[in-house]
């Protein structure tokens, strides 16, 4: 963390307790080189998974498209019908 103050990148943690909102982390800081205190915020960054296109486009994973590509090498006969809606999540790690 660089100190705010003198730009340092010599900074500890004095103290540490969860924020008022009760989503993020409060932090007051000390910097090792101008002795001054100053408070940080963390909150976490949620992101859903994403896809690397072959272009290295991204794009949000979206379940439907899984199904529908899952589901095309049915459509001539290599798999019985409806293969992916009959196996649940627990059935296919085999518990």
């Amino acid at each position: 963390m660089r100190c705010p103050f003198c730009g340092a990148t010599d900074t500890q943690v004095v103290e540490t307790r969860l924020a008022e909102d009760g989503l993020s982390v409060r932090r007051r800081r000390r910097c090792a080189s101008c002795d001054k205190r100053f408070t940080t915020y963390e909150n976490a960054d949620v992101r859903l998974p994403q896809v690397v296109k072959g272009n290295g486009m991204r794009e949000e994973f979206s379940e439907a498209k899984l199904r529908e590509a899952s589901a095309a090498p049915c459509t001539n006969g290599r798999c019985p019908p409806n293969w992916w809606t009959r196996r649940s999540p627990t059935s296919a790690r085999g518990s």
